[in-house]
Parts: C-alpha cells; sequence; structure tokens
C-alpha cells in the first residue's frame, strides 16, 4: 500500500516493500445501451479516454495500457 506506515517492531512484509504494477484495458464500448431517439450511437463508448484525459493513468500510476479498438455496429 502506498504510503502505508509499517508499526514500530514490525517488518514490513514483501507485499508492502514491492507495490504490484497496474495494467489498464481501455475498451471503448456502448455498454448495451440503446440508440438515442433520434437514432444515433450513445456516447458511453467514449468513457474510457475521458476518464484518462481526467488523468486515471496517472492517478494510479499505471504501468502499462492497452487500447481496444472500437466494436463497429452492435449484436441486435
Amino acid at each position: 500500500m502506498a504510503g502505508a506506515a509499517v508499526l514500530p517492531g514490525l517488518q514490513a512484509s514483501s507485499s508492502q516493500a514491492k507495490p504490484k504494477s497496474i495494467s489498464l484495458v481501455l475498451a471503448p464500448s456502448n455498454l448495451g445501451l440503446r440508440p438515442t431517439e433520434s437514432g444515433g450511437e450513445p456516447c458511453a463508448w467514449r468513457a474510457s479516454q475521458a476518464l484518462m484525459d481526467a488523468g486515471l493513468a496517472r492517478a494510479l500510476d499505471v504501468e502499462e495500457t492497452a487500447r481496444l479498438e472500437k466494436l463497429v455496429g452492435a449484436i441486435q
């Protein structure tokens, strides 16, 4: 745990000594949402990029990011 203090008399465990690496998979998806009333595509697929633009990778100190392509067309 980042920033965790070790109590006097105790040793840091190996999990405290070496933080786990974090990987993100960006998977744009409409989450199964229906088209808008005007027939347009819901914009939920933009969420992964919006989170990245807001600093998610920096905040989590991400080691690796994989970006999947947006699927075209939906299974009805």
